[in-house]
């Protein structure tokens, strides 16, 4: 079985912003990865990127560029 997918890179803050005038769903202060658990988004003074992945029913999750990055970047090695 097959489920469609988006995925939305958030790269920096200001793709957060945009994302956010766009009405995706954001990372809040300290979120941590769905798959390895790092921290992701805003948080302690810095901004770590990140991947907002959107099924068909509008159900979200957040996982971090690192574990995104196979999907983003297929040639990416690990």
């Amino acid at each position: 079985m097959t489920y469609p997918l988006e995925l939305h890179p958030i790269p920096d803050e200001t793709e957060e912003q945009a994302s956010d005038s766009a009405g995706l769903p954001l990372a809040e202060n300290d979120e941590v990865c769905e798959h390895c658990e790092s921290r992701i988004g805003r948080g302690r003074g810095i901004f770590v990127p990140y991947v907002v992945v959107l099924n068909q029913d509008d159900d979200y999750w957040f996982v971090c560029e690192n574990c995104a990055g196979p999907v983003l970047d297929p040639g990416i090695p690990e």
